[in-house]
């Protein structure tokens, strides 16, 4: 009987220790779900506030970058709006001077044509050196805007490094917090049960699963956030390499057409003042021929009237009165009455005086700016002396020359030639 009750006793308190044990794992069980929900729940807003700080970067950084580009578009403008004024500036100035020297060059000088070569070739070395310029310009601020958004890169690839580190930190506590948990928890369920164990490594088996889902879906979230910054920061570098290389071209072919327009008007001006002095010269040198022709006509009268007079000379004595008679005689001088006939038939024999004879074959190397192998490239196109050189059209010596021919002064190779061949 007393045996009887001490079963039951025991078997009392048996029961007691078992619904003691049932109740403290149904605890824990509570207690370590509540736990997993608070952590869920923590990397559930943890991940929200990562997304808006990442969302606000990236905000931010667009807006820097869209500031950019306005800023460097206004500085463009502005640029460009600069060099049109100092180029109209340049221009201006240009033309005045040409026109003083066509003018000066007008009046008979024609070394003045020298001066105007080296003014054009001061304005385009100036030209060229304001065009190296800007384009140093355009790269510095290029340059500055790539390390600017190397910067930004910079300062966001930290910031993710700093915010993946604490981030790191508080799970490395969180985790450190749970374990220290566990191990109480199996501290207390050490007289045991297996089962626990196994729920408890579940537990953590769930845990450390649901890390690394986190961990690779944060991965995933980064890399797709550095390509679509990345995309964004490689087109903003090729439109500043786009805008910049048509602006260069843009300046490029501008300063092209106004060196043309303007080497076609200063040839215009040049040839039309030279013409108009070889004009000159060539009827000057009629009226001179022709007084020339009629200072010996009154010579050749002169002297055929001279023997006449001489006949009163017969003694030594008498002959300086006699000379003084002469000159009275030759005084009066009626000759130059037919003048205006002389000076209208003069200038007809001088056509038909023959030419000069010259060579077929000159020397092109002596004109300034030709050299051995432009002489051969004239040779191949037909052109052999001065005359030939002078005779052929600019703009068909251009097309025969083709690219050595662009940059050629062409109608200063004429004025030398003209030069040349009156020389010879």
């Amino acid at each position: 009987m007393a045996l009887n009750q001490d079963l039951a006793k025991l078997a009392a308190e048996f029961g007691g220790a078992w619904d003691m044990r049932t109740t403290a794992i149904a605890g824990i069980r509570i207690d370590t779900a509540e736990q997993l929900a608070g952590f869920r729940q923590e990397r559930t807003e943890m991940a929200a506030e990562q997304d808006e700080r990442l969302k606000a970067g990236f905000a931010a950084m667009k807006s820097d970058v869209a500031a950019m580009l306005s800023d460097l578009d206004e500085a463009h403008a502005t640029m460009a709006a600069e060099q049109d004024e100092r180029l109209k500036a340049e221009f201006a100035a240009m033309r005045s001077d040409v026109a003083g020297f066509m003018d000066d060059l007008a009046a008979g000088s024609e070394a003045r044509s020298e001066d105007v070569a080296a003014t054009l070739d001061d304005h385009a070395t100036a030209r060229a050196e304001m065009g190296r310029e800007q384009d140093e310009r355009l790269k510095a601020e290029v340059a500055a805007r790539k390390d600017e958004v190397a910067a930004m890169l910079s300062d966001l690839d930290e910031a993710h490094a700093a915010m993946a580190a604490e981030q790191d930190e508080r799970l490395k506590a969180e985790f450190a917090a749970m374990r220290s948990d566990v191990a109480d928890l199996m501290d207390d369920l050490a007289a045991g049960s297996e089962a626990r164990s196994e729920d408890v490594a579940a537990m953590l088996d769930d845990h450390a699963t649901a890390r690394a889902e986190m961990g690779r879906e944060q991965d995933e979230r980064l890399k797709d956030g550095f390509a679509a910054m990345k995309d964004d920061v490689a087109a903003m570098l090729s439109d500043l390499d786009e805008a910049h290389a048509a602006m260069a071209a843009e300046q490029r072919a501008h300063l092209s057409d106004e060196r043309e327009r303007l080497a076609a008007d200063g040839a215009a001006d040049r040839e039309e003042r030279l013409d108009d002095v070889a004009g000159r010269k060539a009827g000057w040198a009629k009226v001179t021929a022709a007084m020339g022709k009629r200072r010996e006509r009154a010579a050749a009268a002169k002297g055929r009237k001279r023997p006449a007079a001489a006949r009163p000379v017969a003694k030594p004595p008498i002959a300086e009165p006699v000379a003084k008679p002469v000159a009275v005689v030759a005084a009066p001088e009626p000759e130059p009455e037919p003048e205006p006939v002389a000076v209208v038939a003069a200038p007809e024999p001088e056509p038909v005086a023959p030419p000069k004879p010259k060579s077929t074959r000159d020397d092109l190397t002596r004109i300034r700016g030709i050299g051995e192998g432009m002489q051969a490239r004239l040779n191949e196109i037909g052109i052999f002396s001065f005359e030939q050189l002078m005779s052929t059209s600019v703009p068909k010596i251009r097309e025969a020359l083709g690219d050595a021919g662009r940059m050629a002064r062409i109608d200063e190779w004429m004025d030398q030639a003209r030069d040349f061949s009156e020389s010879d």
